[in-house]
């Protein structure tokens, strides 16, 4: 054999690895590429984005299809089955890519915005199908913090007690809370204040009366009205003393008193082995037990509200 034909045969042999070389790799290369777009589209980046982010990048021109007929291999021409293989799993990564574009740019422009994981929440329906608003906070009309009296507020003086009970009732359309304060006519001082509107044990006045002032204590808008009722005991003279000394106690016969520990108690005569009472309550247990009648000497003294501080006594067997 000549050289010749020797290097023909070993042309033709290269020649025949050349091109299966070709018709391999290419296939390799196309898959491998697929792949690689497959991992990315199975990866599913976060909520939002267009395509890009979801398939890590901007898909490049080459891989975007064109025509139905362009993006679809020929058998033929690949001269393989391996080939039309291929072509179909390009066209299908291709329809994928599509799909997944459409849903993120839908997910990127939500109408009524994203939740936390991205997916756009639902518009709030009212029963007819039409978006319901959020309602607005109810505010309180004007004028309705100003406290309003219920009523007459009431004044009493406490049974057996020196002092005076008073009730006021108020109340305000926008529920703040009040404070009640009695304050001396025409002064801003309170002298008494109480949550509930109830007052115990309240001293008299000069005038007798006391300014009843409400307060919004969240506005502080105030209502003040004159109460009167507050008035001092009445002052007792000598006469009237004695004839009350002589009698059984009443249910107000401590109030014309001041305390024990204000009260004098004098004496011009004492029958002989009895101590000296120094309390009204004790005169008052000596003289029933004994049988005594007092009788007052002088001009009492009073106090400030009219009461009875300091006096002298007769004792009669």
């Amino acid at each position: 054999m000549d050289n010749k034909r020797i290097l023909c045969i070993i042309g033709l042999v290269l020649t025949f690895f050349a091109c299966l070389a070709i018709g391999v790799v290419l296939p390799i290369g196309e898959k491998k590429s697929n792949t690689l777009f497959a991992s990315n589209t199975g990866g599913g980046g976060g909520g939002g984005g267009g395509g890009g982010s979801l398939f890590g990048g901007e898909v490049p021109e080459s891989n975007r299809p064109q025509s139905e007929d362009a993006t679809r291999p020929d058998p033929e021409n690949t001269g393989s089955a391996e080939a039309a293989e291929e072509a179909e799993s390009a066209e299908a990564a291709t329809s994928t890519e599509e799909e997944y574009s459409v849903a993120s740019e839908s997910a990127a422009t939500p109408e009524t915005g994203q939740e936390a994981d991205g997916v756009p929440s639902e518009p709030a329906t009212s029963a007819t199908g039409t978006p319901a608003e959020p309602a607005a906070p109810e505010a309180a009309p004007a004028g309705d913090t100003m406290p309003v009296l219920d009523g007459k507020p009431l004044v009493g003086r406490a049974n057996r007690r020196f002092g005076f009970a008073c009730r006021a009732k108020a109340t305000v359309a926008s529920g703040d809370p009040l404070e009640y304060r009695l304050c001396e006519v025409g002064r801003s001082e309170a002298k008494y204040t109480s949550r509930n509107g109830g007052f115990a044990l309240v001293v008299p006045s000069e005038s007798g009366k006391y300014d009843l002032v409400v307060v919004n204590t969240r506005t502080g808008e105030q209502l003040r009205e004159t109460i009167g009722g507050f008035d001092k005991v009445t002052k007792l003279s000598a006469g009237m003393l004695q004839e009350k000394l002589n009698k059984p106690m009443d249910d107000w016969f401590y109030i014309y008193f001041a305390d024990d520990k204000d009260l004098k108690i004098d004496y011009e005569y004492i029958p002989e082995g009895f101590v000296p009472a120094q309390s009204i309550g004790a005169l008052m247990s000596d003289r029933s037990a004994n049988g005594w009648t007092i009788e007052v000497v002088g001009t009492p003294q009073y106090d400030e509200y009219n009461q009875v501080r300091r006096f002298k006594v007769r004792i009669k067997e």
